[in-house]
C-alpha cells in the first residue's frame, strides 16, 4: 500500500510538472515579448527626448532673435547723421530709463538686450561702445514717451 501511495504521488507530481511546463513556456514567451516592447519604447523615448531638446534650443534661438527685432519696428528710425552724433553714456541710459519709468529689465526688452547689459551700461563711465543694433534701438527709444514705451512692452 505504501508503494502504491508513492507511485500515485510521483505520477501526480509528473503530470503537474507537465501542465506547469506548458504554462511556463507561455509566460516566458510573454515576458520576452514584453522586454522587447520595453526596449523599443525606451529607444523611441530617447529619440523623442533628443528631438525635444533640439526643438527647445531652436525655439529659444528664434525667440531671442524675435525679441531683439520686435520692439524696434514701430519706432521712428534715426537718420545717419543723428546716429553719428549720438554718443550714449551710462548717465544717458539712467536718465532715459527714469524718464520712461522703466526697470532695467523692461529697458533691456525694448533694446533687445538683457537686464544685466543695461546694468553694465549704467555703471560704465564715459562713452558707451554699443553694437549697431543696440545703438539704433537706443536712439529710437530716446524719442518715445512713457505711454508708447508701456504699449511696446505690452503693459
Amino acid at each position: 500500500m505504501a508503494n502504491m501511495a508513492k507511485v500515485l504521488k510521483d505520477e501526480i507530481s509528473r503530470i503537474a510538472k507537465r501542465e506547469l511546463r506548458a504554462d511556463i513556456v507561455l509566460i516566458k514567451k510573454d515576458t520576452a515579448r514584453l522586454k522587447r516592447d520595453i526596449a523599443a519604447l525606451k529607444r523611441r523615448l530617447n529619440v523623442v527626448e533628443r528631438d525635444n531638446r533640439q526643438l527647445a534650443k531652436q525655439a529659444a534661438k528664434t525667440e531671442t532673435v524675435e525679441k531683439a527685432e520686435a520692439p524696434t519696428a514701430p519706432l521712428p528710425t534715426p537718420d545717419e547723421g543723428e546716429l553719428k552724433r549720438f554718443r550714449p553714456t551710462g548717465r544717458t541710459i539712467i536718465t532715459l530709463r527714469n524718464k520712461l519709468g522703466l526697470t532695467q529689465g523692461a529697458l533691456g526688452k525694448l533694446l533687445g538686450v538683457t537686464a544685466q547689459s543695461v546694468y553694465q551700461y549704467e555703471t560704465r563711465e564715459g562713452r558707451l561702445n554699443l553694437r549697431p543694433p543696440t545703438k539704433v534701438a537706443l536712439a529710437r527709444i530716446r524719442k518715445i514717451g512713457k505711454r508708447q514705451a508701456r504699449k511696446l512692452l505690452g503693459k
